[in-house]
């Protein structure tokens, strides 16, 4: 009985890191298409604007990609014994396993010209970011989760060290790794902590939009 628990485990744990994966290739060809004809070139979107031609072209690829999962932006969080709202996460991918509804979370953070400064990242990146996840305002989902960087104006060299170096501060001393499998120069993975002590994997998805 307990070898059928285990292998159930892992046959879950298996799944979801897969859709994990489908949802960050998702995300870099949406990304790939959006700079091919970016209408909002030079406009500094706001993050919710970029967000949403995100996900908008995300959606168009879904029959390319046979990506059969489901996308929603701004999903609610709430308090399971108060009901209250926790917050609302920027973009989710909903998916089921053995009628058990799941869900992947990606939060979004927007950069321009004097906003990606040392203490500006940490208050945007990390207090109004990763932390969530800490505290578990944000849910995590068999321990991974998100984080999406738009960076529309400025120094993209000098914010990317300055990105990694706040993800390296908060990190876990020696979870920092470059991810290279998705063909695209800026993804990284860091672990953190909940509350509880749990290990939280985070990939970071950095976007230049400039």
């Amino acid at each position: 009985m307990t070898k059928n628990i285990n292998a159930k485990k892992i046959l879950k744990k298996g799944l979801k890191t897969g859709i994990f994966e489908e949802c960050v290739k998702l995300i870099i060809s949406a990304y790939d298409e959006i700079r091919i004809n970016d209408h909002f070139k030079g406009q500094k979107p706001l993050e919710e604007v970029r967000r949403n031609q995100l996900v908008q072209t995300m959606e168009c690829l879904m029959p390319q990609y046979k990506f059969k999962h489901f996308i929603t932006k701004e999903s609610a969080t709430s308090n399971p014994k108060t009901f209250n709202t926790l917050g609302r996460i920027d973009i989710c991918v909903s998916y089921k396993v053995n009628y058990e509804q799941r869900m992947i979370s990606f939060e979004c953070k927007r950069f321009i010209k004097y906003s990606y400064g040392e203490k500006a990242i940490e208050k945007a990146y990390y207090e109004d970011g990763i932390n969530r996840y800490e505290i578990e305002k944000y849910p995590v989902d068999k321990g991974i989760a998100g984080m999406i960087s738009f960076f529309e104006e400025g120094d993209y060299t000098i914010f990317n060290q300055r990105l990694v170096k706040n993800i390296n501060i908060h990190a876990k001393n020696g979870s920092f790794f470059v991810l290279t499998q998705y063909g695209h120069d800026y993804i990284y993975e860091s672990k953190v902590s909940d509350v509880n002590g749990n290990d939280i994997t985070l990939n970071h998805i950095l976007l230049n939009f400039t």
